[in-house]
């Protein structure tokens, strides 16, 4: 009998991206907006993923239809050889991933760990989910479903008794302060973190047999838990006025079970990370094995951790979104509206030069505050800046 290959399978795609959304950098981007208030934080969550799951499902649906990996859809506007900028730029924001990753988790692990024996040392505990995550990498996609789907069960379990803990805990009489954030940089964060799987998404959902289908799931699958991992942050900021997600999870009482629930949610989420960096180096050069190049991330990803620890992490996510949204909104133009399924060009210098301008735009846009954010109006821009260079372009060749 033939072996399913479980990445095929929409069930396969919906636990792998559940997975994803389950770690604790998202909780503590959900603490982040804690200055909001409940309603315009619930608000601004569903806002920002709203807005970074339609995009996100344009990237995954090109990945899909065409059976291709990022790196090869994005040849459609940067060229053959271009798409190797972006393949550099990921490498260096999936590296960047999983050393904060790594470190998020070991830092959670360290508080409970001294709370619960008495002795915590975050250098071994980053060493300890660099071990895991390498094994994962060793299991591989295609028999990993199953055990993604038993520990989404236990994650779901857990968040669910963590949420209604917390929604308890919420006191009737909660005043929330005026908040000195604004609404459209709530939004922004949730959008930023949504499109940090952007330059990812069609690593995996190249596998599906039914585009829409499986792009629909693997985003929906992301988005709820997403937003499931941001309202618990949001609810733990507002209840515990504390960003120190360790000491919320022992002054809830979930020490021993939120110890397997921190290291696991944090190897499944950093496994995509360093398993799209594999995809890319091949990209770049096909002698290069996917595992080899995974499991070498996973080991540099660690030592970053536990040599320069990350606390820029809300820079980071800034600087993802001004990189990639750009580029990912020149590859829509071509793809969707000017119908470009391949390029031989070497490099596109018009495209590159688009996505130059784009990052410019993001950057100025940054110093406003609009209700939907950054990214979107962004996008936007750029894909209308495109469109119009397009249409001048082809009445010059015509004349």
């Amino acid at each position: 009998m033939k072996e399913i290959d479980f990445r095929q399978t929409l069930v396969g795609q919906g636990l792998l991206w559940f997975g994803a959304a389950i770690s604790i950098a998202e909780i503590v981007t959900g603490m982040l907006i804690g200055s909001l208030g409940i309603i315009k934080g619930i608000a601004a969550i569903i806002l920002g993923h709203s807005i970074g799951a339609a995009i996100l499902f344009l990237a995954g649906y090109i990945g899909a239809k065409e059976q291709e990996t990022t790196p090869e859809i994005v040849k459609i506007s940067l060229g053959q050889k271009g798409t190797t900028i972006f393949s550099i730029f990921n490498i260096i924001q999936l590296f960047g991933w999983t050393s904060v990753m790594i470190i998020n988790g070991a830092k959670a692990l360290n508080g409970v760990a001294e709370n619960m024996i008495g002795y915590g040392n975050e250098r071994i505990w980053c060493v300890v989910i660099g071990i895991f995550i390498c094994c994962w990498i060793f299991v591989g996609l295609r028999k990993l479903t199953i055990i993604n789907g038993i520990v989404c069960a236990l994650f779901l379990a857990f968040f669910v008794i963590m949420g209604c803990k917390l929604i308890f805990l919420v006191p009737k009489d909660l005043v929330v302060a005026d908040s000195m954030e604004s609404f459209g940089i709530g939004v922004e964060l949730n959008v930023a973190m949504v499109l940090s799987w952007l330059p990812l998404i069609s690593d995996y959902t190249c596998n599906v047999n039914k585009p829409v289908k499986g792009s629909v799931i693997s985003v929906l699958s992301y988005s709820l838990g997403s937003m499931i991992m941001f309202s618990i942050g949001l609810l733990a900021s507002i209840v515990f006025q504390e960003s120190d997600i360790s000491d919320i999870i022992i002054k809830m009482g979930l020490g021993g079970m939120g110890l397997f629930i921190v290291i696991f949610s944090t190897v499944t989420t950093t496994y995509l990370d360093t398993f799209s960096v594999g995809i890319c180096a091949e990209s770049i050069n096909k002698n290069w094995g996917v595992k080899k190049v995974a499991t070498i991330t996973c080991i540099v990803g660690t030592l970053i951790a536990v040599l320069v620890p990350s606390n820029k992490f809300e820079e980071f996510l800034y600087f993802i979104g001004s990189i990639f949204a750009p580029l990912f909104a020149v590859l829509f133009t071509d793809y969707f509206v000017l119908h470009k399924k391949e390029n031989d060009r070497k490099f596109d210098v018009e495209n590159i030069v688009m996505w130059i301008i784009g990052f410019a735009i993001y950057r100025v846009l940054m110093n406003y505050n609009t209700v939907i954010g950054n990214t979107l109006p962004t996008i936007l821009i750029v894909m209308t800046l495109k469109f119009i260079c397009n249409r001048v372009k082809c009445s010059i060749e015509r004349k």
